[in-house]
């Protein structure tokens, strides 16, 4: 076991319970519906927040993360989900043009620029032509709550803990998913559930474009 998977099981045992997500992909859900037949990626899956979401509204869905507490959990709330364990910076163990959307929430974030620009070039790699990557990670706004929390590593890069975090600006976004294609974003308040502090997000649409 490797020490980013033992961070992560760490982490996530602490979580364990019930996945309660928000609403965000009822934004999607037009786009969704296009996909009923077909299988989701979550890539990063954590405790199977969005992968309840989507199999509680009929989706097949494939379960990925490289901690085994994350995906144990998802098993036990979500019976009969597939699962995958596998590391976001190592190869994928899928094909390219496997998939025509692709869920990335809250877990391509943790990252330096040199991997989380591998990460993006493997996602688009997997993604079929015109394929969709959903996405939302921090923003550069929630640093104003965090600092004091935070060891700066390198511009928009923290270590907290073990742990590192990226946030976000509007340049970094248009810089890192643009790697896939066209892009469509927005900045929103996020929140899980009541006792969790409010989290402003980049909300991000890419689709996958022939030759870019």
């Amino acid at each position: 076991m490797t020490e980013l998977e033992k961070l992560w099981d760490k982490r996530n045992k602490k979580a364990m319970g019930k996945p309660i997500y928000d609403l965000w992909l009822d934004n999607y859900l037009p786009l969704l519906k296009e996909y009923k037949q077909e299988e989701i990626l979550d890539l990063g899956c954590g405790g199977g927040c969005d992968s309840l979401y989507l199999t509680e509204r009929g989706y097949k869905v494939l379960a990925c993360d490289i901690s085994k507490e994350a995906l144990s959990n998802t098993k036990k709330y979500i019976p009969g989900i597939k699962t995958k364990q596998m590391n976001l910076i190592e190869d994928f163990p899928f094909e390219d043009e496997t998939y025509t959307l692709i869920i990335a929430d809250l877990s391509i974030h943790y990252f330096t620029e040199k991997e989380t620009i591998h990460i993006m070039q493997k996602i688009k790699n997997i993604l079929k032509q015109n394929g969709i990557l959903l996405a939302r990670v921090h923003s550069t706004k929630n640093l104003n709550n965090e600092t004091s929390l935070l060891e700066e590593v390198d511009k928009n890069l923290y270590r907290r803990g073990e742990e590192l975090r990226r946030y976000f600006d509007k340049e970094d976004v248009e810089k890192i998913f643009s790697i896939i294609g066209d892009i469509i974003y927005q900045e929103k308040c996020m929140k899980r559930q009541d006792t969790e502090k409010e989290k402003i997000v980049f909300e991000i649409k890419c689709q996958k474009i022939a030759n870019k």
